[in-house]
Formats: structure tokens, sequence, C-alpha cells
């Protein structure tokens, strides 16, 4: 997973690593196919490649400053809490 509060963004992405510099992005990140990869954005696009990776697409069309830039990777499940929002954590 990610922490990037409060100049730790830096370290992920070049950046303007301060709160009121707002930025958008679109991200892509390959993880072997048993993981799941969660983001601090909209998932656009969720690929199976034959090489057993699955490759995600995110995209934060809202500006946001950086240190909300965040990623987890793992064995995740989803729990739905309403139709608008949902728990992530290991089995």
């Amino acid at each position: 997973f990610t922490q990037c509060q409060a100049i730790h963004a830096r370290s992920l992405v070049p950046c303007q690593d301060r709160p009121g510099v707002k930025i958008t992005y679109k991200a892509s990140v390959t993880v072997p196919s048993w993981a799941v990869c969660v983001m601090s954005a909209v998932q656009i696009i969720e690929n199976k490649s034959p090489r057993n990776e699955k490759t995600y697409v995110w995209m934060q069309d809202v500006p946001i400053s950086s240190y909300l830039i965040a990623m987890a990777v793992g064995q995740l499940k989803r729990k739905e809490i309403s139709s608008r929002c949902a728990v992530w954590s290991e089995p």
C-alpha cells in the first residue's frame, strides 16, 4: 500500500508535493493474476494477460492534492456497504 501524507507522494510520482497544488492523473498498474489493485480513482479497465498478470487502469478526473493519491495491492476482498461505498480488506 502507499502512504503519501505528508510529503511522500514525490517518492511515488514526480509532482509538486504541496496541498495547494492540485492534479488529475491516469495510472496503469500490472499485478500478478492472484492480486487485486485498488486506487483513489475511478477504475476504467481491468485486463487479464496470458502471462498470468492483470493490468488495471485508473482515472482521477477531479483535481486533488498529491498526498491523496493512494494504492493498495494484495489478496483483497470487497464488502459492499451501500450502492456508493465499499470496504476492501484481506480475507
